[in-house]
């Protein structure tokens, strides 16, 4: 599907617009199919709350370096590939990262180990897979903080061009910028696991607090810009790129322990509806900021293509920094009241096998 996109069957412009919506809802529709169960691997390689949120942070590292790699490498593979034809040069830069991934997911399939015994059941109905999320705030704590980092990170990585073109006037420099964040990213995707586990036994809380640091930064962030001091700025990018990485890791190395909270609340343990959640919840944020934000930019006045009066630079200025800093510090105290620390996990999972014994249940 991922190819299928790339191609242009179609000459007429209503052809390529119908052939773009297609492939891409289907591409979604696809991509989810292999995203909620490769996430849900999580909650059933281990048990032990600090192996997942380290599972998620490698996870989330070695899909950073392969971002940097394609970042680096698509322009001049078009280039190579297309020999002037763009349309060519885009198709067989995009099937030849394709093939490559292919043997990664062969291994994953082969190799991956599902360890946490699963209790057999059944095809579950909905309305008992509903029942998980009655009382399990934890769960419910996740798909709101997922929701809301989805209408941050997107919002923010949105603006990104809009705020070096005209708000800084050098759009080159966010080359630099964007691979300062993304180094210092790959630190905190290691660097979040490891403060979960050794500062609060808690990794909602560490999270939240995460959260609330990536904010106060993004709102400095607001009086110095590149055009104040260019070294502030991108320590500034470095640091709000460090806490990003490590607050990915931190949520999505949540989400595994409301799997078996919500087993234990509902008797119904249903990883993939877990996953589903979340990250329908995080869909969610991404679509209506990507809807809203034209809106946003037209509502203080901007106007393509010309150069923006500096109300408008200022305005810029605000959804680059101070709007993603106060949705930050938002979503911090939300996770703040995360409250499934190691050792409630570890009452629930223990608790769960006695059930579990005592009754006999058959395991997949």
């Amino acid at each position: 599907m991922t190819v299928l996109c790339f191609t242009i069957p179609f000459e007429s412009d209503s052809g390529k617009l119908v052939w773009a919506y297609t492939t891409y809802l289907v591409f979604m529709v696809v991509f989810n199919g292999h995203h909620i169960p490769y996430g849900s691997l999580m909650s059933t390689m281990t048990q032990h709350p600090g192996d997942r949120t380290q599972l998620a942070g490698i996870r989330l590292f070695c899909s950073s370096g392969i971002f940097w790699i394609i970042s680096v490498s698509a322009i001049p593979l078009v280039n190579l590939f297309g020999a002037g034809d763009n349309r060519r040069g885009y198709l067989a830069m995009v099937a030849l990262f394709c093939a490559i991934s292919i043997p990664f997911s062969i291994n994953l399939f082969f190799k991956a180990r599902e360890i946490v015994e699963v209790p057999k059941s059944a095809k579950i109905p909905m309305k008992q897979q509903l029942a998980v999320l009655k009382g399990n705030w934890p769960l419910i704590i996740s798909m709101v903080g997922f929701f809301l980092q989805g209408i941050l990170m997107y919002g923010r990585s949105a603006i990104y061009l809009y705020y070096f073109t005209y708000t800084v006037g050098d759009e080159m420099m966010f080359a630099t910028f964007n691979a300062i964040a993304l180094v210092a990213g790959m630190v905190g995707n290691l660097s979040g696991p490891w403060a979960s586990s050794r500062l609060l036994g808690n990794k909602g809380h560490v999270a939240g607090w995460s959260f609330i640091c990536f904010g106060i930064f993004a709102v400095v962030n607001y009086w110095i810009t590149p055009n104040v001091s260019i070294w502030g700025f991108y320590v500034l990018a470095a640091i709000t790129g460090f806490f990003t990485g490590a607050i990915s890791s931190l949520i999505y190395g949540c989400v595994p322990d409301t799997v078996e909270y919500g087993e234990w609340l509902s008797q119904v343990r249903v990883d993939g509806f877990v996953w589903a959640c979340v990250l329908f919840a995080n869909k969610l944020g991404t679509a209506i900021v990507a809807g809203v934000m034209g809106l946003l930019l037209a509502s203080v006045g901007y106007v393509g293509g010309t150069e923006q009066p500096e109300a408008v630079k200022d305005a810029i200025n605000v959804i680059f920094s101070l709007g993603p800093g106060v949705l930050a510090v938002i979503t911090g105290v939300v996770y703040l009241f995360y409250k499934l620390d190691e050792r409630t996990y570890s009452k629930v999972v223990a608790e769960l096998k006695q059930r579990h014994a005592d009754s006999g249940i058959e395991f997949m």
